[in-house]
């Protein structure tokens, strides 16, 4: 994984995350009509656990994870240097995102995309 290799370099590792689907429907907070929502137990939401944590991978389409406050700047760009070492322009974020996309043009139509997180 390339953020895991930018990471490692400033003595990092990335944290685990859960990068399986979500089987959450897109679009369940459209039936919160449906009163209790029990639709014979656990239909449409899901369990409990399901409506927590995979209600925002449906909507957004991934799964976000939490970056560690000690490497967040590393990994976001927010500092340009980590004990003497630079950090890559937009952090390993950044840097990832440059060798996937190349010179590929970003939503606005400038080259390079422009990272985001």
């Amino acid at each position: 994984m390339l953020a895991a290799r930018c990471l490692a370099r400033f003595g990092f590792t990335m944290p685990p995350h859960n990068t399986s689907r979500s089987d959450y429907p897109a679009n369940a907070e459209y039936l919160g009509w449906l009163g209790a929502l029990d639709v014979s137990k656990n239909g449409y939401t899901g369990t409990e656990r399901q409506l927590l944590s995979d209600i925002e991978a449906a909507r957004a389409g991934i799964r976000g994870y939490s970056i560690p406050l000690e490497q967040d700047d590393v990994q976001t760009g927010g500092v340009s240097t980590f004990k003497g070492k630079p950090v890559p322009k937009y952090g390993c974020d950044g840097e990832s995102q440059r060798q996937l996309n190349g010179q590929a043009p970003g939503p606005d139509g400038k080259v390079p995309a422009m990272p985001h997180i």
